[in-house]
């Protein structure tokens, strides 16, 4: 190439005028398309059928017809405006077409308070074979802030080998460095994904291949209204305030039926999408001027909170879509994808819809929105009660939704909702609803129901309908095979539901069987451990203490024996000057980690009270060498700890039998939690006991028993997957400590004591080892609202007393 010297001078020049106002980083102008852009492009209905004339005619139009003050105040040049570059290499316009230049162009749509843009492309040509940008691009910029353009849509024609990332965004630092705030539209039709990078280059980018004047038809690299609609579908989140998805300019009065321009620019309005006409202004019907100028849809595609509306829902050819507006509204469209005309009944219920990317939801439960038909204002209603529409084929209804009572409904549980039910009882919970709305207020609810193993077992919904400051009593009613439950009541129906309240439930406890899992040589390894026992010298000792002693009874410290050489003890309480064999005795096993307690020694009793201290617990916790009690041990049942500690109970039957005082026919246990499973084991190995009260029994029904509860399922889980235990060995020895596998062995009588919330020793494992026992003189009492703490409840202490009174004497 040969160059003058005068064109190297001018080159220089305007390379060196670009780099002056260049900053120091390159980025795109801010503050343009802070909301959707709006105006008109000629390419849709002209092609490359353009010249100055239909550009001043069509401002002219943009003002007369109200599209100006309607919001639409871009007029863009599309392809075919091009003349040749001069010989600097500086492009001008057809002289035939645009005589006047675009300076005095750009200067006339001004003057009618219009924004004016022009066209361009990435590679060598623009698609219609104009003169393209490569290579140009600041040239071109330049150029396009001296005639004093606006906007630029930049197209992706004749690009063989280019990056579009960086196509792009050279000119975008061109337009910046030209100095003239222009919006940069990316016409790259979604090739390389823009959305994906093009936020901090452009104000828009396209999506899609172009579009074409059919609804629901494509025909090669153009796309119909729908065809385009269905490939925004997961676009919503790279869009926003300066940066839209563009699906591509209107068809509206371009030849598709009414209510098809009608369901289009509905459709893009919900999409946030860019509002740029496409077809001849000067020759518009009433029709299609009533679509591009209802303000109330427009407001829609406006709105300053800039979040793209999404489809909720479908079905038989309807679409549900949402968007969320600033002030708490939401825009909301039924959309009749058939050819038929459809009616449908909108549930608000099933509308019900939590938006991550608005940080709020729809609420219909809570709040009573005004539904303002946005093409009909007649046919306004609200969501009080469902509304039921019919469509024309390939058209819309829209709605705008202004929530007018709000907090409507306050949901409260019902007094006895933790409950049981025996055998032949319905299980049902109660419920109230307040309206606190000055109107009538229609919400819903959730019940959730699972198992006890955390397995949802099924869903109930229901509605109520509360006048205002009025309250309204319901209930639910379940049909619960026997077994216990966690309740969840939520208001609303929505994956985003508020938890109102959980609870638990319980039916048919004597039916929650659990089948014994005991290993062939269970019998026998039991008998074995008995006779070790046995063998082993109990070297038992009282001391008395005088300071702990009462005036009805003396304190002793006792210490013991027990299987394989372990220390045990305890305290124990002897009424003072006791004839010999007069007195009944109650052997009280800790709970899990317990601290040692004394008995009561200033209360006038008959009873002889021993407080047991096993292995490891209560007053030897100081020097325990067991660790955590419930996994030391755990991979051989020879070793675990529990083989000794069930020992340790028959122990101290033996101990209390050797006292003088104590009548041997009247020997009873109880316990809580650890103590209530040791109070069963006692029961099932040794016949000397006349009758017990296990409180809140564990150690039972082990695999069901570490699917419901955290712990002791947590360090006995734990410290098998350190030893590499498989599971089936795990469970084959704890199979020989499992208290539902020896509980049918017990002759004596039983009452055993529950919370229905106990997380810990849950109604399950209590029951599992319950309904196994052999005796058939055996009761339960139920805490309802009481967790593990049963103990702490002074009315199943009187309960084990009078319990114990049926065998006193006899």
């Amino acid at each position: 190439m040969i160059e003058s010297k005068n064109t190297r001078t001018l080159l220089i020049a305007v390379l060196a005028t670009a780099l002056a106002i260049l900053p120091a980083y390159a980025q795109k102008f801010e503050g343009l398309g802070r909301t959707p852009q709006m105006g008109w492009n000629s390419w849709n209905k002209f092609g490359c059928n353009i010249d100055e004339e239909l550009i001043r005619k069509t401002a002219d139009e943009m003002v007369s017809s109200g599209l100006r003050d309607a919001g639409y105040i871009y007029l863009n040049l599309d392809d075919c405006w091009h003349g040749d570059r001069d010989s600097n290499g500086f492009i001008q316009c057809d002289p035939e077409r645009f005589p006047s230049g675009m300076k005095a162009l750009c200067d006339y749509v001004h003057s009618k308070g219009l924004k004016i843009g022009i066209y361009s492309d990435a590679g060598t040509r623009t698609c219609a074979g104009r003169a393209g940008s490569l290579g140009h691009e600041y040239q071109d910029a330049l150029q396009y802030a001296r005639w004093g353009f606006d906007y630029l849509k930049y197209d992706w024609c004749n690009t063989n080998g280019l990056d579009a990332k960086k196509a792009y965004t050279l000119m975008r630092d061109a337009l910046y460095a030209a100095g003239r705030p222009i919006f940069f539209s990316i016409c790259e039709w979604g090739s390389n994904h823009p959305w994906t990078w093009a936020k901090d280059i452009g104000n828009s980018w396209r999506t899609t291949g172009d579009i074409r004047a059919s609804f629901d038809e494509d025909e090669g690299y153009s796309h119909s209204v729908l065809g385009i609609l269905d490939k925004q579908d997961g676009l919503r989140e790279f869009a926003g305030p300066g940066h839209w998805n563009d699906p591509d300019m209107l068809e509206v009065g371009n030849g598709m039926s009414v209510n098809e321009d009608r369901a289009h620019f509905t459709m893009w309005c919900m999409l946030a999408a860019p509002l740029i006409l496409g077809n001849d202004l000067t020759d518009m019907t009433e029709g299609t001027k009533a679509i591009i100028l209802n303000k109330k849809m427009i407001a829609v595609d406006q709105d300053t909170l800039g979040i793209q509306g999404l489809r909720i829902g479908k079905g038989n050819g309807m679409e549900y879509w949402l968007k969320p507006l600033s002030g708490g509204d939401w825009a909301f469209v039924v959309l009749n994808r058939n050819k038929e005309e459809g009616t449908c009944t909108i549930d608000w219920d099933k509308m019900e819809f939590h938006d991550p990317m608005a940080g709020r939801s729809t609420d219909f439960s809570q709040i009573i929105y005004d539904a303002e038909n946005l093409w009909d204002a007649t046919a306004s209603t609200n969501t009080e009660s469902d509304v039921t529409v019919t469509i024309p084929g390939h058209d819309v209804v829209a709605y705008r939704l202004h929530p007018t009572a709000r907090g409507g409904l306050v949901f409260a549980a019902g007094a006895g909702n933790d409950s049981l039910y025996t055998k032949g009882e319905n299980a049902t919970v109660s419920f109230t609803a307040y309206n606190a709305a000055r109107k009538s207020v229609r919400g819903n609810y959730m019940v959730k129901v699972f198992t006890d193993k955390h397995e949802e077992y099924k869903t109930i919904t229901g509605k109520v309908n509360v006048g205002p400051g009025a309250t309204e009593s319901f209930s639910v009613s379940f049909g619960l095979e026997p077994g216990f439950y966690d309740i969840r009541f939520y208001k609303g129906t929505a994956k985003h539901n508020a938890l109102v309240r959980e609870f638990n439930i319980g039916c048919s406890p004597e039916d929650v069987v659990s089948a014994t899992d005991a290993q062939p040589d269970f019998d026998s390894f039991w008998k074995s451990t008995i006779s070790e026992l046995e063998n082993t010298a109990p070297n038992y000792s009282m001391i008395r203490d005088d300071c702990k002693s009462g005036e009805g009874r003396d304190l002793y410290v006792v210490r013991m024996t027990s299987y394989g050489g372990a220390e045990i003890g305890g305290f124990l309480a002897v009424p003072k000057d006791a004839k010999a064999g007069s007195c009944p005795v109650r052997i009280s096993y800790m709970g899990y980690n317990s601290d040692p307690w004394y008995p009561d020694t200033s209360s006038d009793t008959n009873w002889i009270d021993f407080v047991l201290s096993g292995r490891g617990q209560g007053v030897f916790k100081s020097t325990n060498t067991y660790g955590d009690w419930v996994a030391y041990g755990i991979d051989d049942k020879d070793t675990y700890y529990y083989r000794g500690g069930y020992m340790d109970v028959i122990r101290a039957i033996d101990f209390v039998c050797t006292l003088p005082e104590a009548n041997k026919k009247e020997i009873f246990a109880e316990g809580d939690s650890q103590g209530g499973a040791f109070t069963l084991i006692a029961a099932s190995l040794d016949g000397r006991l006349r009758a017990v009260c296990p409180g809140v029994p564990f150690m039972s029904d082990f695999r069901d028993y570490f699917k419901i509860v955290k712990w002791p399922a947590t360090p006995v889980l734990e410290a098998a997957s350190k030893l590499d235990m498989p599971e089936e060995k795990l469970y084959s020895i704890l199979s020989y400590f499992d208290v539902k596998n020896f509980t049918s062995r017990i002759k004596c009588p039983v009452l055993m004591a529950f919370g229905l919330q106990d997380g810990v020793c849950p109604p399950h494992t209590n029951f599992a080892a319950f309904n196994n026992i052999g005796s058939t003189d055996k009761e339960w009492v139920c805490y309802p609202h009481a967790g593990h703490d049963v103990w702490r409840d002074p009315t199943w202490n009187e309960r084990k007393m009078k319990f114990y009174s049926r065998f006193i004497g006899q």
